[in-house]
C-alpha cells in the first residue's frame, strides 16, 4: 500500500516517484480501520492520499500564481516543478512592450 500511495501523490503533485515518503501511522495510536483488503485499502487508501495531494497542489498553485503570473489554474506541476504555460504575456517590462514568459 506504501508504494501504491506514493505513486498516487506522485502523480497529483507531478514529483518523481523517489521524492515521495510515505509515513504509515501506528494502529496503537490510531482507531483500527477494519478488515484490510487490497482492493479496499487501495480504494479508501489511494482516494484519502488523491485528496490530500490536491489539497497541497491547490496550496502550492495558489501560493506561486503570483509569483508566476499566472492564474492558480493554469500553474503547470512537472518534474519537481511549478512554471507557467507557455504562451501567457507578461504586459509590464523594462520597456513598456508586452513579452512572452515561459
Amino acid at each position: 500500500m506504501v508504494g501504491i500511495a506514493a505513486q498516487i501523490a506522485a502523480e497529483v503533485l507531478g514529483v518523481p516517484l523517489e521524492q515521495v515518503a510515505v509515513v504509515v501511522g501506528d494502529t496503537a495510536l490510531v482507531p483500527d480501520g477494519g478488515a484490510t483488503t487490497a482492493s479496499r485499502q487501495t480504494f479508501i487508501t489511494g482516494n484519502a492520499v488523491r485528496l490530500a495531494a490536491e489539497e497541497v497542489r491547490g496550496l502550492l498553485a495558489a501560493a506561486a500564481s503570483e509569483h508566476l503570473e499566472a492564474p492558480p489554474d493554469r500553474v503547470l506541476f512537472a518534474g519537481a516543478r511549478l512554471r507557467r504555460p507557455a504562451g501567457l504575456w507578461a504586459w509590464a517590462t523594462p520597456y513598456g512592450c508586452a513579452s512572452p514568459r515561459t
